[in-house]
């Protein structure tokens, strides 16, 4: 058996959604019931490999997105490469006429179409379904021709069903028309008939047929004449007017002429010194803004000159810096330590100083003795000798260890104090000692140099605040400065962002950086303005001022002249060219009327011509209409017949005759499915699912083949055909499209394994999901080049997930001719 003929989708390499890469289209040869070859190409895989992504990206190469729909752009943008490049598609077709290959940008609708053996192309320009012209009307013919069709709804309601696509069925006139049948043809040349004709006169061509209101170029015709009568009747009373209005014309543009010149002038003037007093507001403007900034960067330079030489003294000072709290420690030296210190030495120099002498042992022992002499002589003369020798010795035995005592007590009072008020001495001193660190020269401090001291502090204080003074100046000499930047800066325009204020804090020497830098930029501002915008003005100022003006001899050459003068002779010349046009309008009546009778006459003649001509085709156009109104009606039946006598053998093949035929009795919108002994309309309910979707296949299926007996053989595309179906309605199905494929080519694409396995048939082309792909690919060791998109092109759900890992990018336009 040979294979189908027709037109073959053979070959598509592309870049579309999740693919870059090509595919064959031509199936393997496979057994079938007659013995021979061929059949439907069958693209298996899971949901999510990208089947009905391929099938779409065949149509859309060919007939591309009408991108002024939000749909069909939303739609586009969606099927974008997901690993980025280029956006392209090609498809190789096979047709009666040789080999095509499509080639489309999908960002630009680029189409290049080249035919097998020749190098020229077929085709080279843009092809944008949303644009009307002489470019796509060309290239809707090269697709008629070549396919059989030139639109893409046609196709996607006849001889393609895409996923979700079923819903969308309708079966009325519509299709038939989309068909194209024998009535369709009658239809058409009816149409054209009666839009002829009343596009020649307001006159019904038939009874039913509305009335023109607008007059047509019959009426318009007949019109003319009846104004070409009358104007020839008074061809020979406009000769006499003519004279006086010709001469009123020459002067008024005379007139005209010498006043345009003036205003001539005087435009060129005015916008010369217009020009030249602008330019003196903008060479004021720049020297304002000079001066702001110069104002600026001098503030600037003041304060940071003060700052830098307040900073540098304090530098050179800072070893012999005082502490902050200088005064507080003096303080507490003066009133507290010291006074404390020389208190504690005077209390141990006189401690420690020497005993007096009537304090001496000596003077004590003599004392002693003394008293011992007294107590002796009254003992003496009391006792006698043995008793006061007695009274004696115990008498200075009781002395000698009442007086050791009494020394020992009081020595040992004396250590202690001396000890005590040393270590008091001690921490006074080191706590003096903490006090003076970090004083210069704080080894020195004394009560006597204090006051000297003091006053180094005061000084040092002094300064620090004329320094922070100096700072906060020039903080805000900076923050001025920038203000004047940003108000010099936006006349430009430049679209810088606007400068922030001067932070508080921070180092001054990173504030003097600042400033420095904010100095040169205000420098560089106003060298930027002398140089860029004040040399160019003045240099056009100074050209501006040895212009020569040829005024008129009344106007001073000035602004304030020339404008008021220039409004004048505008007003003149509009006065006057209103003058003009009323006696040229008068002149052109004349004219019209002044015509000869001859050539009135002979105009005349013509326009009669001209309108006997059009009643005539009119007459022909209504008995045209009459002959073949009669023949409409009887193709229309016929086409009718045979688009339902297909769909009813299909609907019975796949149903197994448990559904069929289709009964058409008001027309195709009042069919009905004739199951058992019932007629149920095509909605479900009353038909089961499985029911309406065989139904609604064979509608499509029948339309494709009724496509097919007019000469239009074009692939047939069906997305999961096996959805809904039993295995006795997938087999009936299957057989149906191995019979179809002996004649066109059939393509088809199922996530269905299991119907395939209980048919027998074996995928042509199989595509996988991306992780599966990924997967597959690492058991193997092959790269996965398909990468493909959701096969859900209704709801288009996967089309917005994570991008899969894809095969390199072919570079489609690189590639040689198929």
């Amino acid at each position: 058996m040979r294979r189908g003929s027709g037109v073959r989708f053979e070959r598509i390499e592309l870049r579309y959604g999740r693919h870059a890469a090509a595919f064959d289209l031509t199936p393997e040869p496979r057994p079938t019931d007659n013995g021979g070859s061929g059949g439907p190409f069958v693209i298996l895989g899971p949901n999510g490999a990208g089947k009905s992504t391929l099938l779409e990206a065949l149509l859309r190469t060919l007939f591309g997105f009408r991108r002024l729909s939000p749909a069909e752009r939303a739609a586009h943008d969606l099927r974008r490469p997901w690993r980025g490049g280029g956006y392209h598609g090609r498809v190789r077709i096979g047709a009666a006429a040789g080999a095509f290959t499509f080639e489309r940008d999908f960002d630009s609708d680029l189409v290049r179409v080249t035919r097998a053996g020749r190098e020229a192309p077929e085709f080279e320009e843009e092809a944008n379904p949303a644009r009307e012209g002489e470019s796509m009307r060309r290239y809707g013919e090269l697709l008629e021709r070549t396919i059989g069709l030139s639109r893409l709804d046609h196709y996607l309601t006849t001889a393609c069903v895409l996923q979700g696509g079923l819903r969308g069925t309708d079966l009325d006139q519509g299709l038939l028309r989309v068909a194209a049948g024998g009535h369709a043809d009658i239809e058409t040349a009816q149409t054209r008939l009666d839009e002829e004709y009343r596009r020649l006169t307001v006159d019904r061509i038939s009874e039913d047929a509305s009335r023109r209101r607008k007059p047509g170029e019959l009426q318009r015709v007949e019109a003319g004449v009846g104004q070409l009568e009358a104007r020839l009747s008074e061809a020979r009373t406009a000769e006499g007017r003519r004279l006086p209005l010709v001469r009123s014309r020459d002067e008024l543009r005379g007139r005209l002429k010498a006043i345009d010149a003036d205003v001539g002038r005087l435009e060129r003037a005015f916008e010369t010194l217009s020009e030249a007093e602008r330019l003196d507001m903008e060479a004021e403007s720049s020297h304002a803004r000079i001066r702001v900034v110069g104002t600026a960067a001098r503030d600037l330079d003041e304060a940071l000159a003060r700052l830098g030489l307040l900073s540098d003294r304090a530098e050179t000072d800072r070893d012999a810096r005082y502490p902050v709290d200088f005064e507080t420690r003096a303080r507490l030296l003066d009133e507290e330590l010291w006074p404390a210190v020389a208190a504690i030495d005077d209390e141990l120099a006189r401690l420690e100083a020497p005993v007096p002498r009537f304090s001496s042992p000596a003077w004590r022992a003599a004392l002693v003795g003394l008293v011992a002499l007294s107590v002796g002589v009254v003992v003496f003369f009391a006792l006698g000798w043995p008793g006061t020798a007695i009274a004696l010795g115990a008498l200075g035995a009781i002395v000698a260890a009442v007086y050791g005592r009494s020394e020992r007590l009081r020595l040992a009072e004396r250590g202690r104090r001396i000890a005590e008020l040393e270590t008091e001495r001690g921490r006074k001193r080191e706590r003096i000692g903490r006090l003076l660190a970090g004083v210069p020269d704080g080894h020195a401090l004394a009560p006597d140099t204090l006051p000297g001291h003091r006053r180094e502090f005061e000084r040092e204080r002094n300064e620090l605040e004329l320094r922070s003074d100096a700072e906060r100046r020039l903080r805000q000499t900076m923050d001025s400065a920038l203000r004047a930047l940003e108000t010099v800066d936006e006349p430009d325009g430049d679209g810088s962002e606007p400068r922030a204020a001067v932070p508080p804090g921070g180092a001054v020497g990173d504030l003097r950086e600042r400033a420095r830098d904010l100095l040169r930029q205000l420098r560089e501002r106003a060298d930027r303005e002398r140089e860029d915008v004040m040399a160019p003005l003045k240099f056009r100022l100074g050209e501006l001022a040895r212009t020569r003006f040829d005024l008129p001899s009344d106007v001073e050459p000035t602004l304030a002249a020339v404008g008021p003068a220039r409004r004048a002779r505008l007003e003149t010349s509009a006065r006057l060219r209103a003058e003009l046009g009323e006696v040229e309008r008068d002149l052109a009546l004349e004219t019209r009327h002044g015509e000869s009778a001859l050539s009135i006459a002979r105009e005349l003649e013509s326009m009669r011509e001209r309108a006997r001509g059009l009643a005539e085709r009119a007459e022909a156009y209504r008995r045209a209409h009459a002959l073949i109104g009669d023949a409409y009606e009887a193709f229309r039946r016929t086409d009718e017949e045979r688009l339902v006598a297909a769909i009813s053998g299909h609907l019975i093949d796949l149903s197994g005759g448990d559904a069929g035929p289709l009964e058409v009795e008001g027309g195709l919108e009042s069919a009905a499915v004739r199951v058992g002994e019932r007629a149920l309309p095509l909605t479900s309910p009353p038909l089961s699912y499985g029911q309406l979707h065989a139904a609604l296949l064979a509608v499509r299926i029948g339309a494709a083949d009724f496509l097919a007996g007019l000469g239009v053989r074009i692939p047939l595309l069906i997305d999961d055909p096996f959805v809904h179906l039993d295995e006795r309605s997938a087999a009936g199905l299957w057989r149906v499209l191995e019979r179809i494929a002996r004649d066109r080519q059939v393509i088809i694409a199922t996530q269905d394994r299991l119907v395939l396995a209980h048919l027998g048939v074996a995928a042509d082309l199989e595509l996988s999901t991306p992780r599966a792909a990924s997967a597959a690919g690492d058991s193997r060791g092959e790269p996965d080049d398909t990468g493909e998109q959701a096969d859900d092109t209704g709801e288009q759900a996967d089309d917005t997930g994570e991008q899969a890992d894809v095969a390199e990018p072919l570079d489609l336009w690189s590639q040689p001719d198929l």
